[in-house]
Formats: C-alpha cells, sequence, structure tokens
C-alpha cells in the first residue's frame, strides 16, 4: 500500500501510462515504409534487368528476321516462324521472344499489321526495338525488296552495337577485377617482407 501523506505533505500517486498505440502504429509505418521500398527497388532492378537482357538478343532476332526475309518470307511469315521456334525449343523465358509471341496472338486476333509491329517495339521499351517496329511499319507499303535493304542495313547497326556491348562488359570486368589484384599484391608483399624483417632483426 502507497502512503498518502509524506513529513506531513499529501501525496498522489498514479501510474504512469504507456501508449503502446501510438508506439504500434509507428512499427506498423515503419515497416510498410519498409515493404513499400523494398518492392520499389526489386522491380526497378527487374526492369532493368529485362531491358538489358532485350538489348542483348536484339541483335541476333534482327539478324534472323534480315536473313529470313532475305529468303523469301513475308514479316509476318517471319514472325510466326520466329516465334514457334521460341516457344518449341526455348528451355527459358526471354523477353524479347516473349513480345514477339504476343505481336503473332495478336496477328492472329486480327490486329493490322502495322500495329503489331509498333506495339512490339513500344512493349520491348528499348529505343532499337521502337526504331524496328516503326521500320517494319513503314516499310510495309514498299514491298519486300525495300524491307530487305532495310533489314541489312538493321542488322548491321544491330551487331555493331552488340559488339559495342561486348566490349563494354570487358571493361567493366576488367575494373572489377582490379581492386582483388591489389589485395592480392598487397598480401604477397606481406607474405615477403614479414619473413624478410624478422630474420632482419634477428
Amino acid at each position: 500500500t502507497l502512503p498518502s501523506v509524506i513529513n506531513g505533505d499529501k501525496v498522489q500517486w498514479s501510474k504512469k501510462r504507456e501508449n503502446k498505440g501510438i508506439k504500434i502504429a509507428g512499427i506498423c509505418v515503419a515497416i510498410a515504409i519498409l515493404l513499400f521500398s523494398s518492392e520499389a527497388i526489386e522491380k526497378k532492378e527487374s526492369s532493368k534487368k529485362r531491358l538489358a537482357e532485350i538489348k542483348e538478343d536484339y541483335p541476333e532476332f534482327a539478324l534472323k528476321c534480315s536473313m529470313l526475309i532475305g529468303a523469301g518470307m513475308t514479316m509476318r511469315q517471319t514472325f510466326e516462324k520466329i516465334a514457334k521456334s521460341y516457344v518449341a525449343n526455348s528451355m527459358h523465358k526471354r523477353a524479347l521472344y516473349e513480345e514477339i509471341t504476343v505481336g503473332l496472338r495478336e496477328l492472329e486476333s486480327g490486329v493490322p499489321e502495322r500495329q503489331v509491329y509498333e506495339r512490339f517495339g513500344r512493349r520491348c521499351g528499348i529505343r532499337e526495338t521502337e526504331k524496328f517496329g516503326n521500320l517494319m511499319s513503314r516499310n510495309l507499303r514498299k514491298g519486300s525488296e525495300g524491307l530487305k535493304n532495310a533489314l541489312r542495313q538493321e542488322a548491321r547497326e544491330a551487331m555493331d552495337m552488340h559488339k559495342e556491348q561486348i566490349r563494354r562488359k570487358g571493361e567493366t570486368a576488367g575494373t572489377k577485377l582490379l581492386f582483388p589484384m591489389l589485395i592480392l599484391l598487397l598480401i604477397v608483399m606481406v607474405i615477403i617482407m614479414v619473413p624478410a624483417f624478422s630474420t632482419f632483426n634477428i
């Protein structure tokens, strides 16, 4: 029992109230912010990875189109062949070829070819595919001869781009290896110098 009077002074006692609701609400808000930030970062990384994959596959796709149309196929037949070959033989999903299969389904459902190629270019989300889609759309009216020449040029540019990407990857890999090599050099120097100094002191 707590006293009501101490040395003649009246004393009032009360329990300190803790507002747990505010703490719980604060923790919930913090967790929600963390989850949202994590999801946003994950989506950004996933989108970045997807675009890099499409850029990597685009030169091969442009070359296939150039070869097939050069062999006498129409653009529609080329789209069909590439999409069906991907579905039949691919073990792993590749973003560019997934978009080609979407384009094939649009063609089969009756969407005009021009729209299909333009949509394909925009869905992929890189400058090269948008250029390709517009190129296909414009050259539908010019006939196969104009399309062959345009695709040859596009394939050449895509392969040059691919070579540049490989060169940049090589430079990046070399830069990443520089720091581990410096660490190894320091370790070797320590291994050599420590016994030498020990011998000198003796």
